[in-house]
């Protein structure tokens, strides 16, 4: 039977990050299998006026209170109300207590489900006090989130503990018993299309003069401070072990990010091409035209990562590096792993060389991908757990 889900995201397209492309993908998925979506967006930039037919779109802004919206629920009568979480999606400096509290106080009224897509600002030594208090602040609302929720998801198991430290509670505790639903891990698709028209790769490489015989190394990301810094070093040491290779760097910010670092290094600008943000569809047809992906992290590679996702779903060999929050997943051969970011040439430069190794580790990567990470999976599961939501809603206290 249909079912009929309200998601709550703090943002959408056109204008957006992973979160808003989830929630839009995910609400046209269920949409398009029968059931009726409410999407609640809490911005106030303007929405897609596009649609499937059975998605109502709801936009804000509803400023610092959840309470505005809460007629409109219970208009819609959802049978799930499904949260996608971010500690800073929802305004006021990533400290909307009011926005947690009352998600608190509906669990009564309405089965609402969270997808922790993050958890709190992480707290560590040698942090500044303004920053000690955020920490303390996004963990007092990450418990009132999961306290609110009859189902909890995680984009990465490293969210598991935690979350079990804002709740002050094992998840793996026999008592009390059935205090609160133990979090599923909940695998982030790609969040563009996961197939290209096969002539698309030879009309990106017609379009950046790249010939198609010259093998293109990619980097897909948003060139962030954490990330942005790893690229540089790993690019001139492919440059140099692979003379004839160019570079394709795409996203948001690829752009700005490419000039920059032409700046100091002028004599590749004849092999590095960067093409800004683009359209999901344009996006794609660009990741396929790169024979590898070299995607360093300083933190490893996860499965929340859209950037990793994109290159699976195309079958696209990547070079990537493990860290502390990378899951056990990625020693099954379907990424080329280094300890760190500072190996990635070497086994990139490997890779260039051996065309029948790249073909093969991009098939293992589609292939794990549409076994475990695509939409369709994530779509089975939540359509599979909404089902039996009877015999296995966890209880929450009062």
């Amino acid at each position: 039977m249909p079912l009929r889900w309200a998601i709550i995201t703090p943002e959408a397209p056109p204008v957006c990050g992973g979160v808003g492309d989830y929630a839009w993908n995910l609400a046209h998925d269920l949409a398009a299998q029968g059931d009726v979506v409410g999407l609640w967006v809490y911005q106030s930039r303007p929405l897609p006026v596009s649609a499937h037919p059975g998605i109502t779109l709801y936009s804000g802004p509803p400023g610092r209170r959840l309470r505005k919206w809460l007629p409109q629920w219970h208009d819609f009568q959802p049978q799930i109300v499904l949260i996608q979480y971010t500690p800073h999606g929802y305004g006021w400096k990533a400290m909307n207590f009011d926005f947690c509290r009352a998600l608190l106080l509906q669990r009564q009224q309405f089965d609402i489900w969270t997808m922790f897509h993050e958890v709190a600002y992480p707290l560590e030594k040698g942090q500044s006090w303004r920053h000690v208090l955020l920490a303390h602040a996004n963990r007092k609302m990450a418990g009132w989130v999961a306290r609110s929720s009859r189902r909890i998801f995680v984009s990465i198991p490293a969210w598991i503990p935690l979350l079990e430290s804002c709740l002050g509670h094992s998840f793996n505790s026999s008592f009390p018993a059935s205090q609160y639903p133990h979090p599923l891990w909940l695998p982030v698709p790609a969040n563009i299309p996961e197939q290209v028209p096969l002539s698309e790769p030879a009309r990106v490489r017609s379009k950046l003069g790249i010939s198609p015989e010259t093998l293109i190394c990619g980097h897909f990301g948003t060139y962030g401070a954490h990330i942005a810094p790893l690229l540089p070093a790993g690019i001139i040491r492919v440059a140099e072990k692979v003379p004839y290779a160019h570079f394709l760097f795409m996203g948001q910010g690829s752009d700005d990010w490419l000039r920059g670092f032409l700046a100091a290094h002028p004599q590749l600008s004849s092999r590095l091409h960067a093409t800004g943000r683009l359209e999901s569809s344009l996006l794609a047809a660009h990741i396929s035209a790169c024979d590898l992906l070299l995607q360093p992290y300083p933190d490893g590679v996860t499965c929340r990562r859209g950037s990793i996702m994109a290159g699976m779903a195309l079958g696209c060999a990547i070079v990537t590096n493990t860290g502390p929050l990378s899951e056990p997943l990625w020693t099954h051969s379907m990424v080329a792993l280094a300890s760190g970011p500072e190996e990635i040439p070497v086994l990139a430069a490997q890779l260039l060389a051996d065309p029948l190794a790249r073909q093969s580790l991009g098939h293992q990567a589609r292939l794990y991908y549409q076994q475990h990470f695509s939409r369709a999976c994530l779509v089975r599961t939540l359509t599979g757990m909404s089902q039996n939501r009877s015999q296995s809603v966890a209880s929450v206290i009062a």
